[in-house]
């Protein structure tokens, strides 16, 4: 049984069913395999790849463990990992308008040029950047709708071609 959603709250703790209550400070070895990186990166690899393996719904603006949309990953993976000052809309539609998506990442989030570790990228489908996901050194993990859930799988070809940019979040770094 899935907790019901809320919105999180200073100091909140994410529940991760199977693991009892985890809060950013249990990802400290998240056996990853780049021991080497800055830790907030790692935990959030961590949390969405635990997201991933529970198969969390797929729900446009969800926010917890019931669902979240690609976004929702994003904020929810970093606020688990300390990153806590995201801004976090969500009157926005299924289908973003325009450039809404670019602009919010170009607004709030540093420019990269080349994929990296908890990069995260933002995808063109169709005619316009409408998804985002985490990057790992090998895969993307993101929510789908087109599957459903959360999923993790290769960041091949074809997602890298239809990457249209690449972002930092600010605070990943420590």
């Amino acid at each position: 049984m899935r907790d019901k959603p809320r919105k999180p709250t200073r100091g909140a703790v994410i529940r991760l069913t199977g693991l009892g209550e985890a809060g950013p400070e249990d990802f400290t070895d998240c056996g990853d395999p780049e021991p080497g990186a800055p830790i907030k990166i790692r935990r959030m690899i961590h949390v969405a790849r635990e997201m991933a393996r529970l198969k969390i719904p797929f729900q446009h603006q969800g926010r917890s463990l019931a669902g979240v949309d690609c976004i929702g990953l994003i904020v929810c993976a970093a606020y688990a990992a300390g990153i806590r000052d995201l801004p976090d809309r969500r009157d926005y539609p299924r289908d973003p308008i325009g450039r809404e998506l670019e602009r919010a990442l170009d607004d709030y989030a540093i420019r990269i040029l080349h994929p990296e570790l908890g990069a995260i990228a933002l995808i063109r489908f169709i005619d316009r950047s409408r998804h985002v996901a985490l990057l790992t050194p090998h895969d993307m993990i993101h929510a789908w709708d087109q599957v459903g859930y959360c999923c993790c799988h290769h960041y091949g070809r074809w997602f890298e071609t239809r990457t249209t940019k690449l972002y930092r979040l600010p605070g990943q770094e420590s």
